[in-house]
C-alpha cells in the first residue's frame, strides 16, 4: 500500500539521512521530498511544504539542534506525522524525547530521538504488514 511505502522510504530516509548544507536545506528539502514522496508532494504542494519546513528548521533550532541533521529529523517527522507532531498526544514519544530535561547535550537529543523514531517506524511497518498477509 502506499502507506507502507510511504513509511518505507521515511524509514530510510532516518536511517540514512542525506547531508544537507545549511544555505541550501529548504531547497534541497523540497527537492528530496519531491522524489521520496511524490504523492504527499504533490497533493501539499510547494509553497506548504516551504512553510512547514521554514517551520521545523525554527523548532529544531528552538530545541538547540544546530546542525541540519537535527533540523532534518525534525523535518520528517513533520512530514510523516503532521506539523504539531512534538506536542500530539498519539506520539507522545517525541514531546518527551524533546523535552527531556535528563538530556542536555543536544546531540544526544538528536540521536535519541532519532532511535526512537527508527524503532517506531519498524514497529509500525512490521503491524502493517501482518495485517496485509492475514
Amino acid at each position: 500500500t502506499n502507506t507502507v511505502n510511504a513509511l518505507d522510504q521515511i524509514l530510510s530516509v532516518s536511517q540514512n539521512p542525506p547531508v544537507l548544507p545549511k544555505e541550501k536545506f529548504i531547497s534541497m528539502m523540497l527537492k528530496e521530498t519531491s522524489e521520496i514522496f511524490p504523492e504527499k508532494y504533490n497533493f501539499v504542494g510547494d509553497e506548504a511544504l516551504n512553510l512547514l519546513f521554514n517551520k521545523g528548521v525554527i523548532e529544531a533550532q528552538n530545541y538547540e539542534m544546530k546542525s541540519t541533521q537535527g533540523w532534518l529529523l525534525i523535518c520528517v517527522l513533520k512530514i510523516a506525522f503532521g506539523d504539531g507532531c512534538t506536542i500530539d498526544p498519539l506520539y507522545p514519544w517525541i514531546e518527551r524525547t524533546l523535552k527531556d530535561e535528563k538530556i542536555t547535550d543536544s546531540e544526544k537529543r538528536l540521536n535519541r530521538l532519532k532511535n526512537k523514531s527508527i524503532t517506531w517506524l519498524r514497529q509500525v511497518i512490521a503491524n502493517f504488514k501482518n495485517k496485509e498477509r492475514q
